[in-house]
């Protein structure tokens, strides 16, 4: 093997190409390397703490949604209450208007009863002495007086 001239030529040439690449060309390398390691590093960092946000975000969802139940809950209770308080108010208000009309449908009633019964009287009355003016009318004056002789008996 001859060392000769053209091998140390490449050599030179091959030592002054890698000071080339080291000087010029590595440099601007490394850093895009270097760049993207950091952007790829942030990125599993905001990844992670991501991770943790929603986490956190779960956890406060879940307790916002109890919250929400516990309220639409108490809601709910609250509202069967009140309709339970209507209810029992339109009962009592309904059995005292059922009461009011009973005591007016009494009250008329005994109305009517009293009419009745004064009619009745004076329908009595009434045919009591056309029948006594009849039964008069037929008798003579000594048949009258015997007549009311032993009524006035009949009474004492």
């Amino acid at each position: 093997m001859d060392i000769n001239l053209t091998l140390f030529g490449q050599l030179i040439t091959f030592a002054i190409f890698v000071w080339f690449v080291m000087k010029f060309v590595w440099p601007p390398i490394a850093q895009i390397i270097q760049q993207r390691e950091d952007q790829i590093a942030e990125g599993i960092a905001k990844g992670h703490q991501g991770e943790k946000d929603l986490l956190e975000a779960q956890g406060k969802a879940a307790v916002v949604l109890q919250e929400a139940r516990h309220d639409a809950a108490l809601l709910l209770d609250r509202a069967n209450q009140r309709a339970d308080k209507l209810l029992s108010e339109a009962k009592t208000q309904s059995q005292q208007e059922a009461q009011r009309l009973l005591n007016a449908a009494e009250d008329e009633v005994g109305q009517l009863i009293n009419v009745a019964r004064e009619t009745i009287q004076k329908e009595a009355v009434d045919l009591a002495s056309g029948m006594m003016e009849k039964l008069l009318q037929g008798l003579d004056k000594k048949q009258h007086k015997a007549l009311l002789a032993k009524a006035l008996e009949g009474e004492q």
